[in-house]
């Protein structure tokens, strides 16, 4: 489920319940014996700052979606591994704790850039296709080249790659790219898939799309271009030009 707003309110609930986590944790420090006054001062003070972030946190996520932030049931495991991190925190050793939010942020920023460098579907550049006598000339973007040989169904390819939408960050998002060119059993042209470490990580639905190019359906003289907007992969116009 997406909706307006969606991406920014369910990170602000992960962080509210982070603050409850921690909050919860200084309360069990507190009821211990062995908790001097002063240190029972210090956590006071850490749990009226946290709460009032976490209020503010909290009510901006249910204003911006409207409470329909908590019928999202994805985000549900990650509220409570975010408030048990935020239990547990207080009683690892700053060393530990540091280790432990270094490897995890570390891991959420690779897997979001590795997502995030794949373009949005308004960004995509369309593949332009046009015929001479003899030759296909493909142009995407700044990368061109030809086929010599005419003859044979054209197939296209791209995909469409949408995040699981309790990821942080960027759950919920979709991205794409057009991948390959082929026509029978010969790749003709295959784009770089970048950071392909992605594609095997939980959480990544990969969906792709086909678009075939009969032979004999572009003329000499004629141009098209090839378009993907997530959903399909579509023509967007044919014209002609001097040869």
């Amino acid at each position: 489920m997406n909706f307006e707003n969606f991406g920014l309110a369910r990170d602000l609930l992960y962080l509210t319940f982070l603050f409850i986590g921690i909050i919860t944790g200084a309360f069990l420090i507190i009821m211990t014996k062995s908790c001097t006054l002063r240190r029972k001062s210090q956590f006071i003070t850490l749990i009226l700052f946290l709460a009032a972030l976490a209020v503010a946190s909290l009510a901006i996520a249910v204003i911006l979606t409207r409470g329909r932030v908590f019928s999202v049931i994805s985000i549900y495991p990650f509220l409570a591994v975010f408030l048990v991190f935020g239990i547990i925190g207080l009683y690892i050793p700053r060393a530990g704790i540091s280790i432990i939010i270094g490897i995890s942020g570390l891991y959420i920023i690779l897997i979001s850039f590795s997502f995030l460098v794949y373009p949005r579907f308004d960004d995509l550049d369309p593949l332009l296709v046009r015929a001479t006598e003899e030759s296909f000339v493909f142009r995407h973007g700044a990368e061109m080249w030809d086929i010599q040989d005419t003859g044979g169904t054209i197939h296209f390819e791209a995909v469409c790659i949408t995040a699981f939408s309790g990821y942080p960050l960027i759950g919920g998002e979709q991205r794409g790219l057009l991948t390959r060119v082929l026509r029978a059993n010969e790749q003709l042209f295959s784009l770089r898939r970048r950071h392909i470490s992605i594609l095997g990580v939980p959480g990544f639905i990969r969906e792709y799309s086909t678009l075939e190019l009969p032979e004999g359906i572009m003329l000499p003289g004629f141009s098209l271009s090839v378009l993907f907007n997530g959903m399909e992969l579509y023509i967007e116009e044919t014209i002609q030009f001097d040869r």
